[in-house]
């Protein structure tokens, strides 16, 4: 059975099926559906609910087209094409072929780049509210010391309002606030 099936199946039940503002599937129906329908829409879940939005948007162009007085009649190429694409996508989708999650290794090591990306900063920057965490990193050097002016202002030593590196961008004296690792 393919998520299309599914739909239709329940759809002939006298299951109505809508996507909410917030995307998730509401089914409607006058009387309780028969188990196998519903375990048939649990399977096809996300399936369903890309196929429920593909109506929805073919309904909007086409009410869209109707208001400009343009004909629906001859496809386009490219967009048959892509729903081409959607469709193989979906199908792999509902085999289980995508989203297969990582080895641990690999899972760990992926987030250990991302938490490292996280505390990247720039040598300099003008919002002194925002201020940086203890372990920031400087892009230029991968510093960890950072300074600001105590009071922000541009006197004409080209000291900003900002924060800055403290490797690249050394404190010209003054009352300074220090972030140090």
């Amino acid at each position: 059975m393919t998520a299309a099936a599914a739909l239709a199946r329940a759809e002939a039940a006298g299951v109505r099926l809508a996507l909410d503002a917030a995307g998730v599937v509401r089914m409607r129906a006058p009387a309780p559906p028969p188990a196998e329908v519903v375990a048939d829409l649990r399977q096809y879940r996300e399936a369903v609910a890309a196929l429920l939005w593909e109506r929805e948007r073919a309904a909007f162009l086409a009410s869209a087209a109707a208001e400009a007085g343009e004909s629906l009649a001859a496809p386009d190429p490219e967009l048959a094409a892509e729903r081409a694409e959607v469709g193989v996508a979906l199908a792999d989708e509902a085999r289980g072929e995508h989203g297969a999650a990582l080895p641990a290794a690999d899972h760990q090591r992926h987030l250990a780049g991302l938490r490292g990306s996280a505390m990247q900063r720039p040598p300099a920057w003008a919002d002194q509210s925002a201020r940086p965490s203890p372990g920031c990193w400087c892009s230029c050097c991968r510093g960890r010391r950072w300074w600001a002016p105590k009071v922000p202002s541009l006197d004409g030593t080209g000291i900003g309002p900002g924060w800055a590196c403290a490797w690249c961008h050394p404190a010209l004296g003054g009352a300074i606030i220090e972030v140090a690792p």
